[in-house]
């Protein structure tokens, strides 16, 4: 998730045309490719004429983020910040078009999880924004960079997928997804995310054909094909759903921004353990610690604290291992210890309850321990695809890929929810 976000809007205000009414009311199963960075999806494009956006998916962004021609602040100075080859959003190709600098301010970050240490910086303007075959007027956020990009990413966008808080009633600081549903283009205000990516150790985890052969599906407006092929009363058991909290912890620890931003999926943890063995958890920031769902670049690896993964590291009799930026599983700050492979299935389970009910979710050894092949190595190593946050005891932490991978994971706009499924069939 180390990349994006800035400004761009054509000079001169206007008024905004009506919303327009979205050409298909049905869920959508988005099709998701993995990434370096994450997820992202090749079905997304913006502007009349159609522009194409392949874009990252981020369960913690807030809105459509879209690189534009803009550079410092000018439409002519494109190549001093973006590569020849990255994607964008070029709004003076698009008819449909619509300033909204009148309507919104500009905004900056400076720190943000993105570029870090270098400015975050966005405008405003809505367009048509085509999902498959959905279409709806959104607001875009519009980039003007502010440095030179060293490569292309390999999207030109980010689809926001963060909840949208009581009182934050305007498109600047909503999902294009909240933004289609409230003009009726989905059914439901609910996404689903079935993960069909990779298989570790032999253990079962959805075959690709479950996901139409891609990586993963994030649902646009209802409940993954996973869970609608049980049924509707079987899908409904199928799920637990767990109130959304506000845990400001998340903007010092996790995602640092200046000005905050905390409209994050969030779930508090009121127990950790790894096999039968409770872990602690930290409670002197207001009470139990948070699950931030993320499924982008910071959700890789099994969230733990830095406790509570020294002590993983002693029942797995791991040792210490040193890896090249290329070869760590993921981003995280944390050393990283490798185990022995053939040992994997006498790991113990690591697992978390969350607040709203008693069931434990549990993350298999064979979906934690990554098996790699370092250049510097004769033969494959299997490390602890562990990322830690904070010290010492469990505050907070990023569920993602790792957690997901035998789960299905949905958020429900409305009722402000987090829902969490076991994967049918895998059991």
């Amino acid at each position: 998730m180390d990349f994006l976000l800035a400004l761009g809007l054509l000079g001169g205000a206007f008024a905004a045309p009506a919303p327009c009414t979205p050409i298909d009311r049905g869920a959508f199963d988005m099709p998701l490719q993995w990434t370096p960075y994450g997820f992202a999806t090749n079905t997304i494009s913006v502007g009349t004429p159609a522009q194409s956006m392949d874009s990252f998916v981020d369960w913690t962004w807030i809105g459509q983020y879209v690189f534009t021609p803009r550079c410092h602040g000018d439409l002519s100075r494109t190549s001093e910040c973006l590569q020849p080859d990255q994607m964008l959003f070029d709004q003076r190709e698009s008819r449909t078009f619509v300033n909204q600098s009148h309507l919104y301010p500009d905004r900056h970050w400076n720190p943000n999880h993105f570029y870090f240490h270098d400015d975050l910086s966005i405008g405003f303007g809505s367009d048509m924004l085509r999902v498959g075959n959905t279409k709806s007027r959104v607001t875009l956020q519009m980039a003007d960079m502010r440095f030179k990009l060293d490569s292309a990413y390999p999207f030109g966008g980010v689809y926001g997928l963060s909840p949208v808080f009581a009182g934050y009633d305007n498109a600047s600081t909503q999902s294009p997804f909240y933004q289609t549903w409230r003009q009726g283009g989905y059914p439901e205000p609910i996404t689903s995310f079935q993960y069909c990516y990779n298989s570790t150790f032999g253990n079962p985890v959805p075959d690709r054909s479950r996901c139409n052969d891609n990586d993963g599906l994030q649902t646009l407006g209802g409940l993954s094909p996973a869970l609608t092929e049980l049924g509707d009363t079987e899908a409904q058991e199928a799920i637990l759903w767990y109130d959304n909290i506000f845990f400001p912890l998340v903007n010092d620890v996790d995602f640092e921004y200046d000005p905050p931003l905390y409209n994050y999926w969030a779930t508090r943890v009121t127990k950790h353990l790894i096999g039968d063995e409770e872990q602690t958890l930290n409670k002197t920031y207001g009470g139990n610690p948070a699950a931030i769902w993320d499924h982008a670049s910071y959700g890789r690896g099994l969230p733990m604290s830095v406790n509570s993964y020294h002590r993983l590291i002693h029942l797995t009799e791991a040792q210490p291992i040193i890896l090249d930026e290329v070869d760590k599983p993921n981003n995280g700050n944390q050393s990283f210890a490798s185990v022995d492979c053939s040992r994997v299935d006498s790991f113990p389970s690591v697992k978390f309850q969350f607040e709203g009910h008693d069931h434990v979710w549990e993350v298999i050894p064979q979906n934690y321990v990554d098996r790699i092949s370092p250049a510097n190595a004769s033969e494959p190593v299997c490390v602890l695809n562990v990322r830690t946050l904070a010290d010492g005891d469990f505050v907070i932490g990023n569920f993602g890929d790792t957690f997901a991978k035998d789960k299905v994971v949905l958020f429900d706009f409305e009722e402000m929810k987090v829902g969490l499924a076991d994967m049918p069939g895998l059991n």
